[in-house]
């Protein structure tokens, strides 16, 4: 099951001012949060972690019954940048002890984070996964060229001219997703990963299913599914192996 979640600055009105809400970052977090130089990169490090903090409190509550405060869940990086989930618990220790005994443990489920100027978007679950944000927009044929492979073109070229712009962006969104599934990210061609779509174009935020296919194959498999919507002029993407939960 993929639990998932879509966030934006209006969430907490301190992040619209690119400050931490109170009680969501752990004394690390925060240290790393003020370490950060760019204003953007504060705003969309600041954002998903605010993002995946709710969607994997949550994940907790409805599959371990467990329900932690946001700052003793900690998302840390993998050194290929990937994140991870550590959890911070407070044992009770004997009556007499003046405090508790904390353990830090991993969290045994995959998290994926994804930006697009001011919204997140993240999926948690126990295998596999990759998503990504995109807005819809134009983009030139020399762009479909460079980075689809022949076979997505064509779908390109087949789909109705008055949502091309949208089967673009969801091809590309979609290929982003795949490859941060595999953990290789835009560090190769882009087109290793092909992605078969339905041409209909979809309702307004209902799921449609697609199939990506890796040449030659990616670590993971040789193919993968996924599903994405269509919301508010931003197309989610999500590759993984689950279904997907509301």
């Amino acid at each position: 099951m993929i639990y998932w979640l879509v966030q934006s600055t209006g969430a907490h009105p301190v992040l619209e001012r690119g400050q931490p809400p109170p009680g969501l970052l752990s004394a690390s977090e925060l240290e790393h949060f003020h370490a950060l130089r760019t204003p953007k990169r504060r705003h969309d490090w600041l954002l998903g972690r605010w993002t995946a903090k709710h969607l994997v409190q949550r994940f907790l509550v409805e599959t371990t019954s467990q329900r932690m405060a946001l700052d003793s869940i900690e998302i840390k990086n993998e050194e290929d940048g990937s994140p991870f989930v550590e959890l911070h618990e407070q044992h009770p220790t004997h009556h007499l002890a003046r405090h508790a005994t904390s353990t830090r443990r991993r969290l045994a489920a995959c998290l994926t984070i994804s930006h697009c100027e001011e919204w997140a978007f993240c999926a948690v679950t126990t295998q596999v996964i990759g998503v990504d944000i995109e807005r819809v927009r134009p983009r030139a044929w020399n762009f479909v060229e460079t980075f689809f492979t022949d076979a997505e073109a064509r779908q390109v070229q087949a789909a109705a001219p008055v949502w091309g712009d949208t089967l673009t962006t969801a091809i590309w969104s979609a290929k982003e997703a795949a490859l941060k599934a595999v953990k290789l990210g835009l560090t190769v061609d882009t087109r290793r990963v092909e992605c078969q779509f339905d041409l209909d174009q979809p309702a307004e935020g209902v799921w449609k299913s697609f199939q990506v296919t890796f040449t030659p194959a990616a670590p993971a498999s040789a193919v993968m599914h996924g599903w994405w919507s269509l919301r508010g002029g931003f197309v989610l993407t999500i590759i993984g192996p689950d279904e997907i939960t509301m």
